[in-house]
């Protein structure tokens, strides 16, 4: 068939059109074939055409508790949310679960988040199942201390790559994140962390904010920070796949006044959209902002608003084609559509904010190797074996695409020969490959075990110092206890003195002076008080009257 139509048409209206399934096959017939397939031009034509598929389809992570379980699946963006494929997600999390920072082009972005520090980067193709773990940033608590950092997924369209952008603030003795911060870009080609320097930055991004990919560059919600600490506006910052440069986008004043925590970044068709959470205490629900101008802050408009009475509402994680918005409504899927304003419930249930909705495209990306670099590299001996084989022709059989020479017996056994070498050289490499991601994933659970292990030994040393405060706690209480006996004796003794000084001062003598009665005489014994006073029963003849004979007198 090459023989009569133009390689242009084969490839572009036919090869092109061929399901990923046919494609991956077909990658095993010559390395000739291997290398067209896993082109950039090849990938990027297949891929755009891709991206035209009626219905598009949907890429939706649900997560649930018991048992703890990431659940990835495809639907078509129909009114009933059709299952399209289920995914086998090869991947377990040393944190529970994986957060997703942003899929673009068929490839998804895992970032497996330890204590809030970054553990592992994995970038996947659920459609050709290959994925490929990121080396190990240069900025880290190790070397940095703490620190707070987002991260940036998108593709450059330029290069035909995908890229991966961290930006870290490392904290400073008074406990503020240090503006402009580190930032690191990571590309397949060059395969290693790059520092930006001057990025220019002096908004701070959000630990973990969540991004939007849209006009070829990574958005985040961010917030301008005062001298003292304080807050002062929320804007868009974003960064550029192609150009690696940061810019500004800038929200009107009635969502730059509101704080970052009540603003929600997403895309609605081809626009950026800004989702502004509103509460009261009447009910609770969300403002929408679209931009309708990309990049013209006179151009955001509030299109409607989704207004809960039952305060069920959840987060906003999406729109569907029809302008449906999709949102979590007590741990349901539910779409909302903002003209009838009815919810509809699809049936999967998980938790609400793990919960991760997005466009998918199948694509090839990642299928041309784990350095980015297609395998058009293999040099001239593959093309002219292209051409040798193009004088063969084409069969083609259902959806099979089978290659077919006219040296039957020697350019048939030769072919098949190539194919199985190749075929085991690139399971090797992938073997290695696998083996360099598993050594480096060892190393960093080396690493952060390492770094638990010291917070433990210093978290025991604040236990005993905390202990020891505790015991000197104690024996100043006790001490405390005993001072305050004695000077309750001490009181006591107190008034015990004053009222002997009472009774020395009355009668001129010791206080326990005894008082003896002799010959009708009160004798006080005490010592030093030698003179008698008479007493009134002796003064009165020894007789005591009583008190009716002392009235008649």
């Amino acid at each position: 068939m090459s023989d009569y139509l133009p390689e242009e048409v084969w490839i572009d209206n036919i090869l092109s059109t061929l399901p990923i399934k046919t494609l991956l096959r077909c990658t095993s017939v010559c390395k000739s074939w291997y290398s067209l397939i896993t082109s950039p031009s090849f990938i990027s034509t297949h891929l755009n055409r891709n991206k035209q598929q009626d219905p598009p389809l949907l890429l939706l992570r649900h997560c649930s508790e018991h048992p703890r379980k990431e659940h990835f699946s495809i639907h078509h963006d129909n009114p009933t949310l059709d299952d399209y494929a289920e995914l086998d997600f090869p991947f377990h999390s040393v944190n529970w679960y994986f957060r997703i920072v942003g899929s673009c082009n068929g490839v998804v972005c895992l970032s497996d988040d330890l204590m809030c520090y970054v553990h592992t980067i994995i970038l996947w193709n659920p459609s050709i199942r290959k994925s490929f773990n990121l080396p190990r940033p240069s900025v880290v608590f190790q070397t940095h201390g703490p620190f707070m950092h987002s991260i940036g997924f998108g593709f450059d369209s330029t290069n035909h790559e995908c890229k991966v952008v961290r930006v870290t603030y490392v904290q400073d003795d008074d406990g503020h994140h240090t503006v402009p911060p580190e930032v690191e870009l990571y590309s397949l080609s060059r395969g290693c962390w790059q520092s930006i320097s001057h990025c220019g930055v002096q908004s701070i991004i959000h630990q973990r904010a969540p991004q939007v990919y849209i006009n070829e560059a990574v958005h985040w919600i961010a917030y301008d920070r005062e001298t003292n600490g304080s807050f002062h506006c929320s804007l868009i910052v974003t960064f550029n796949m192609c150009d690696e440069l940061f810019r500004w986008v800038f929200l009107p004043d009635s969502l730059a006044a509101q704080c970052r925590a009540n603003l929600e970044i997403n895309v609605f068709g081809e626009s950026l959209c800004v989702m502004h959470r509103v509460w009261s205490s009447a009910n609770k629900g969300y403002d929408m902002w679209v931009m309708e101008k990309y990049g013209v802050v006179e151009s955001w408009t509030k299109l409607f608003a989704i207004i809960d009475y039952q305060e069920s509402l959840g987060p906003v994680i999406g729109f569907r084609k029809n302008s449906e918005v999709l949102l979590v409504s007590s741990g349901n899927l539910v779409s909302y559509d903002p003209e009838t304003k009815e919810k509809k419930n699809h049936g999967i249930h998980g938790i609400g904010y793990l919960f991760y909705v997005d466009t998918y495209v199948e694509s090839l990306v990642l299928g041309c190797g784990y350095d980015g670099s297609s395998s058009s590299r293999l040099g001239s001996r593959e093309r002219r074996e292209w051409e040798n084989v193009r004088s063969g022709g084409i069969v083609t059989v259902g959806e099979d695409t089978v290659w077919s020479c006219r040296t039957v017996v020697a350019g048939q056994f030769m072919g098949s020969c190539r194919t199985v070498v190749e075929a085991d050289r690139n399971q090797c490499r992938n073997s290695l490959r696998d083996i360099e991601a598993n050594q480096y994933t060892l190393k960093s659970c080396v690493e952060t075990m390492t770094a638990v292990t010291n917070l433990s030994h210093r978290l025991q040393s604040r236990t005993n110092e905390v202990q020891q405060l505790n015991a000197q706690l104690a024996l100043l209480q006790r001490m405390y206890k005993d001072a305050r006996a004695e000077i309750c004796v001490l009181k006591a003794e107190n008034k015990e003195l004053k009222r002997k000084a009472t009774v020395m001062f009355r009668f001129g003598g010791p206080p326990y002076a005894a008082v003896e009665e002799q010959g009708g005489v009160n004798v006080l014994g005490g010592v030093g008080n030698t003179e008698a006073t008479p007493s009134r029963a002796a003064q009165d003849g020894g007789k005591k009257k009583r008190p009716a004979e002392e009235a008649k007198k």
